[in-house]
């Protein structure tokens, strides 16, 4: 797996101080990473520190952002650029068993040991912080799970809605009898709910039915949410226009109560 040499990072200190003296592991985006130069120095080598990287990436036979990275170009302290080399912990595993020594060899077992478990060479700050993110990850998962609660909850009325729907015939129904096939709560008064001429009221300032009529906007007519019959009644030489919801306008109608009192 390749290397993140991405700029973030955090020094990993050993719980053991003359381990942390021996060497440190810096953290880049989950990579555990050791500054070549520091090694070169630690094992006390007296070969030129471009000539000793050079020489050990090729006799390792190390590749590059699996077993190292390299980094940026820094300034020595004379002002002119160095080329810096970051190592995995495989990449110093290598380069010091081969170096041999009992520098060489501490340096080796001391990272086998993090290899194996990481957390032993956590200082007590960073295992409390640790664990601070991991109380912080269980409240916003808490939090998660209690907006999805809520949204369950909110869920509620559209299924009953839907049960309900298909307890009717698979046409229009009378826009008066939509109320009660509904059944959407009273927003002023949750217990009760919400009744016919207060849907009707509420259409009307959505403008979905035309103002002192029960009769759709053209738009929403044209749409297929509604359909509007002529009936006579007999003895009566009048015409009377009804209004029903379709199957479509039925669950686009109960949508926008449910966004209108919600």
């Amino acid at each position: 797996m390749g290397v993140n040499s991405a700029n973030t990072s955090r020094f990993i200190n050993t719980g053991d101080i003359s381990m942390y003296e021996l060497i440190k592991i810096e953290e880049k985006d989950g990579n555990q990473l050791i500054n070549a130069r520091e090694l070169h120095e630690k094992l006390q080598v007296e070969t030129r520190f471009a000539d000793w990287i050079k020489r050990q990436i090729e006799r390792a036979r190390l590749i590059e952002n699996i077993h190292y990275v390299i980094l940026k170009n820094e300034k020595n302290s004379e002002g002119r650029p160095q080329k810096e080399y970051a190592l995995t912990i495989d990449g110093a595993i290598h380069i010091t068993s081969m170096h041999g020594g009992e520098i060489g060899f501490n340096i080796r077992d001391h990272l086998i040991s993090f290899r194996k478990n990481p957390l032993n060479f956590l200082s007590k700050s960073q295992l409390f912080e640790m664990a601070l993110e991991s109380e912080k990850e269980k409240e916003r998962l808490q939090m998660l799970s209690n907006e999805q609660q809520k949204q369950i909850e909110q869920l509620k009325p559209a299924n009953e809605f839907v049960n309900n729907v298909f307890k009717q015939t698979n046409t229009s129904i009378k826009i008066g009898e939509f109320a009660q096939v509904v059944k959407i709560p009273d927003p002023k008064n949750p217990k009760k709910l919400l009744g016919q001429n207060k849907m009707f009221k509420l259409l009307r300032h959505l403008k979905i039915l035309k103002a002192n009529r029960n009769l759709p906007m053209q738009q929403y007519l044209e749409s297929g949410y509604f359909e509007v019959k002529e009936q006579i009644k007999e003895g009566i030489d009048k015409i009377f226009f009804t209004t029903y919801v379709t199957p479509k306008g039925q669950t686009w109608l109960h949508r926008r109560i449910l966004e209108a009192v919600g």
